[in-house]
């Protein structure tokens, strides 16, 4: 395209009044620059050190200006697209609005924008090299670029031999700065003040490392200095019709569980309890379902729930974030449960049906049933806050599912013992009892506290360390 621009420029200036002639020869204290296609006036032809054939690529002023050829050149003005340049050894003036360079720092002028600052700042070809770049300034925007970036058709360098701090760069558009952070909690924590009241609150644009220079991500942070871009929070919208604010939600769980109370786990209490309508995301400022939440905030908005039937049935248990298994909804708004109707020994089968533990009941596939199986007697029962029960349950008999042969081997009798073995759980020697599944093994391979494998035996050690499993003697036969 530059070329095309530069031929139409060319044409223009030779449709001019001025008469073509030889070019004139080159006056004391300029030199003579070629080489450019016309798409750039000699005021960027001449200020561009990087421009022109050796020795003449070096930085000037216009003098005067040319097109066409050596045998025929037609004199323009300065500004004009022009592909011969009279140039003095006087360095162009800087724009205007050209920066004041940094403390430390030196400008480098004559970078027409193909090259970045740090490599014009370090070569040597264009006039003094310096180890490091500080910035650089876009003519063309008038806008800081930073040191990786040269803008055509003209960038300033700023260059020093000192490693410079790096350069804290504006905010993004809509976003203010927020300082005093030292990188123990990242810019969504920061701005939110989530932690702590450090200062105006917002949320996160994007964070900017104080010693690296890095761009850091809302999620990131930097030590010793973190500085935050935040904008301005999005304004909680009021409450449906009917519902209540309920705050407090990290966006970890939806609003449907939050607003009840339910994590589907034993519970929790997150404040008063109901059912969801809607929720809002504190840092997009979206609406969000019911079954959605926002990290690093959610607000939830609930309404009170009406009471639930004694069979747990009027109140959709799904919306009050009851799921399988534990799918029955018992109880009453402030004190609502979500139970497993299979295996919940105060709600077995239905709400409120409780199973008498002390006298041996337990709740299985919802309904109560004798804990222990008619081989064994039942000795005690121990229950978590979810509602599950081991149960221990005392040898009595060799009698399992009918089969007098057999013994049981789990907490509620659906394991047998093949004929001639005892069930035994580690740390029972004696095979007198156990609490959940034990291990079916044959009297012989019973060894302190657990069951030989297969071809081992239980017997004294001959090293005084007691009974152990081992190899079982060899036999021999007759004749040798």
């Amino acid at each position: 395209m530059w070329r095309v621009l530069g031929a139409l420029t060319l044409l223009g200036a030779l449709s001019g009044v001025a008469a073509a002639a030889p070019l004139p020869p080159v006056p004391g204290g300029q030199f003579l620059k070629t080489g450019d296609n016309g798409s750039a006036s000699c005021v960027i032809f001449c200020g561009g050190a990087e421009w022109g054939p050796a020795p003449n690529n070096k930085s000037g002023t216009c003098v005067s200006a040319y097109v066409g050829s050596p045998s025929s050149a037609t004199k323009v003005d300065c500004n004009a697209g022009a592909n011969l340049c009279f140039c003095n050894n006087n360095a162009p003036p800087l724009p205007s609005g050209t920066p004041s360079a940094p403390a430390g720092s030196t400008i480098k002028d004559g970078n027409n924008g193909d090259m970045n600052c740090n490599d014009y700042c370090k070569s040597s070809q264009y006039g003094t090299s310096y180890n490091y770049c500080v910035q650089g300034w876009a003519q063309q925007t008038g806008q800081v670029v930073p040191c990786s970036q040269g803008v055509w058709p003209r960038t300033v360098c700023y260059c020093t031999n000192s490693k410079p701090a790096p350069v804290q760069p504006q905010p993004p558009a809509g976003a203010w700065v927020k300082d005093g952070n030292n990188g123990t909690v990242n810019c969504d924590q920061f701005c939110g003040n989530t932690l702590a009241n450090w200062g105006k609150l917002g949320t996160c644009v994007s964070g900017w490392g104080a010693t690296t220079g890095n761009t850091l991500a809302c999620s990131g942070a930097e030590q010793p200095h973190t500085v935050c871009f935040c904008k301005d929070p999005p304004v909680q919208p009021a409450a449906p019709a009917g519902a209540w604010v309920k705050d407090g939600n990290n966006g970890t769980v939806n609003c449907n569980v939050f607003c009840s109370n339910n994590k589907n786990d034993g519970g929790h209490n997150w404040g008063k309890l109901g059912l969801c309508v809607s929720g809002w995301g504190a840092t997009s400022g979206k609406t969000l379902d019911c079954n959605s939440g926002e990290t690093p905030h959610t607000v939830c908005f609930c309404k009170d729930a009406p009471a639930a039937a004694s069979g747990g049935g009027t109140v959709n248990a799904a919306s009050m974030g009851c799921l399988s298994p534990k799918s029955l909804l018992c109880g009453n708004p402030g004190s609502y449960t979500c139970a497993n109707p299979n295996a919940d020994n105060n709600n077995c089968g239905g709400c409120g049906v409780k199973c008498n533990l002390a006298g041996g009941q337990i709740c299985l596939n919802g309904s109560c049933q004798a804990a222990c199986p008619s081989s064994t007697k039942f000795v005690s029962a121990s229950c978590n806050a979810n509602g599950d029960c081991a149960i221990s349950c005392g040898k009595s008999g060799n009698n399992c599912m009918g089969d007098a042969s057999r013994v049981a081997c789990d907490k509620n009798g659906g394991s047998c013992c093949g004929a001639g073995q005892n069930c035994c759980v580690a740390g029972d020697p004696y095979c007198t009892q156990w609490t959940g599944s034990g291990t079916c093994c044959a009297p012989s391979q019973w060894c302190n506290g657990t069951c030989c494998a297969s071809g081992k035996q239980c017997a004294q050690s001959q090293n005084n360390k007691g009974w152990q499993c081992q190899d079982p003697p060899p036999s021999f036969s007759w004749p040798f």
